[in-house]
């Protein structure tokens, strides 16, 4: 091996431990309660929807410039290139609760007893400011969509305190891993 692809080596080993250790940081966790009124339940099965929004949600290419010492080499200057997705990711949950009394404004009159379903909601705004990739070399292009950031890992528990029950949902956001 010549003396420069030693270094090239030696670089690119320093570079991947000084700011690639811990990339790519690919998930953001959400949580999310849900207050149940007096006078509604949640069934045994439980069922929920969740929405979310990515329209607050930006990727944006940094470069980091970082000076390193380099075994046999002394000082070295690496220009690393970042990916980033920073913003905000808004996120809403609905639950179906069961009520004796419902009334439906769609066709203005008491629904069947069959139709005893309504649903509850809680909101919440999750903050991105994640590093996907790192890399001395060209990055590339990361679109943001339902296919490329989605919900995994979602986990939900039924709680009361001080006389009321709450669902608290969580999870995380994952955003595709780049190559």
């Amino acid at each position: 091996m010549s003396l420069s692809e030693e270094h090239e080596t030696n670089v690119q080993k320093v570079s991947s431990k000084l700011c690639c250790e811990e990339i790519p940081n690919n998930t953001v966790p959400f949580c999310c309660i849900v207050n149940i009124p007096k006078g509604f339940e949640v069934e045994d099965d439980v069922n929920y929807r969740i929405g979310y929004s990515l329209q607050c949600l930006f990727v944006s290419k940094d470069k980091y410039t970082k000076e390193i010492q380099v075994d046999n080499c002394g000082p070295v200057e690496l220009c690393l290139n970042l990916l980033k997705v920073v913003g905000c990711i808004q996120l809403l949950i609905n639950l179906e609760v069961k009520s004796n009394c419902i009334y439906s404004h769609i066709n203005n009159s008491p629904l069947n007893q069959d139709e005893d379903k309504l649903y509850v909601c809680c909101e919440e705004s999750v903050c991105v400011d994640n590093v996907l990739k790192c890399s001395m070399h060209e990055l590339p292009d990361y679109c943001l969509s339902c296919e490329t950031v989605y919900i995994s890992d979602v986990k939900y528990e039924i709680f009361n305190e001080d006389g009321c029950q709450f669902v608290k949902f969580s999870g995380e956001f994952k955003f595709e891993s780049i190559k």
